[in-house]
């Protein structure tokens, strides 16, 4: 039974065919000439949006196979519309559906195995992916409506993108006669309209069930923000130059940019910065305030994230009372158990904080506590997943510190 449902569900899979020629398919070949910006982004979660490369994503690929009878290869074809744009791929005919199901490798599952783990997709979000957008056509849902039965049908990741020629690299800037490697075009998506770049993937999506898995770019709509992504996710701009060790004739121009770190939690400081945070002892009472600065919710993004207050009374630098603030989502499945929000058919609750959102948590003090240790961390997938995902790697286990502070009693 199992294999027919899989039969039916593969065939309907179907995704689009980009070509990109070799000498511009891989980011070493950018590194050369843009080495600061290549160490920037391999330390970012656009470099792993491969699921080979990023095992929390791999998880949450496998979780689904075993829960919807939908293989992973084929759910990271659908996913690979955001998570590799880039794809050179084909139709999923019944040929793969069979091989997949009864273990038989033939020339058709072979090519789409091999498309789903070439190298230039296995560098996730890359050079070619952001710097060959031509145009974009994404369009944003309108989240006044309320109407249920609207089909959710807005282009999102390579659906919104029209990629050039893949020897014309785009950016904010013009032609320059340094270039030896590639071409230059100017982008409105690079400078004005920065934003509708970010959104092509990071705007909102809904699950087969019409629930929202993630919502970032709505959220930034709807705080009516003049805000860039880049802003924060970039940062301020610096006065270098683009390609240093490009030899030419033509003396090189320092000129605006912008770092390449897509700012996060493992390698930044962002979400520090995205929270003012207060914390004071009045009236024997512990009073916490947590403002959002950002344009859109803290945790943001993938629903799994969340943020975690710890309060810690301690009697002569013992601990007698530990306290849990948690915020982030709970989605369930029909049976009313907690799952992730891709195959969810419920968001029971959402804590997180919303967009310039100030929070205020007023706790009574311990009698006896001499002491309080006050520690806020974000997970980069809460703790409530880890069992049910299988989460082994100690980059989504670990807590990132955000605040941390001790008051006497």
């Amino acid at each position: 039974m199992k294999q027919i449902i899989l039969i039916f569900i593969l065939c309907l899979t179907q995704v689009s065919a980009t070509k990109i020629k070799q000498q511009y398919a891989q980011s070493k070949y950018c590194i050369g000439c843009h080495k600061e910006q290549g160490k920037d982004w391999i330390t970012s979660l656009h470099s792993k949006s491969h699921l080979t490369k990023n095992t929390l994503y791999l998880k949450i690929l496998q979780y689904i196979e075993e829960e919807k009878f939908i293989y992973k290869e084929v759910e990271a074809l659908r996913c690979g519309k955001c998570h590799n744009p880039r794809m050179d791929t084909k139709d999923i005919d019944l040929s793969y559906s069979l091989s997949k199901a009864y273990g038989i490798e033939d020339e058709n599952s072979k090519k789409i195995d091999a498309i789903l783990n070439n190298e230039t997709n296995k560098e996730g979000i890359s050079c070619i992916v952001c710097h060959n957008v031509d145009k974009i056509n994404y369009k944003s849902d309108d989240l006044s409506k309320t109407d249920k039965h609207k089909k959710y049908t807005l282009a999102r990741g390579y659906e919104a993108l029209t990629f050039g020629p893949s020897e014309i690299m785009v950016g904010p800037y013009k032609e320059s006669f340094r270039t030896t490697h590639h071409k230059m075009k100017q982008g409105t998506h690079f400078r004005e309209n920065v934003n509708t770049l970010c959104f092509a993937c990071h705007y909102d999506s809904k699950n087969k069930r019409d629930v929202l898995t993630y919502n970032t770019g709505a959220e930034y709509e709807q705080s009516k923000s003049s805000e860039k992504c880049v802003d924060c996710h970039m940062g301020k701009y610096e006065k270098n130059i683009i390609s240093p060790r490009v030899i030419s004739k033509v003396k090189a121009v320092n000129r605006n940019t912008r770092r390449h770190l897509f700012s996060g939690a493992r390698n930044s400081n962002i979400i520090q910065d995205a929270i003012n945070i207060s914390v004071k002892n009045k009236n024997n009472s512990l009073l916490i305030s947590l403002e959002n600065k950002t344009p859109h919710k803290v945790p943001t993004g993938f629903a799994g994230r969340e943020l975690e207050i710890e309060i810690i009374y301690l009697k002569n630098n013992k601990p007698i009372k530990k306290i849990i603030k948690r915020l982030n989502t709970l989605y369930l499945n029909r049976r009313g158990n907690e799952t992730i929000s891709y195959i969810a058919t419920e968001l029971k609750y959402d804590s997180r904080l919303k967009t310039k959102e100030i929070r205020k948590y007023k706790i009574q003090n311990i009698t006896g506590a001499t002491s309080v240790q006050i520690n806020i961390w974000y997970r980069l997938i809460k703790e409530s997943l880890v069992p049910l995902l299988n989460i082994e790697d100690q980059i989504f286990l670990k807590k990132y510190l955000i605040y941390k502070k001790r008051l006497k009693l």
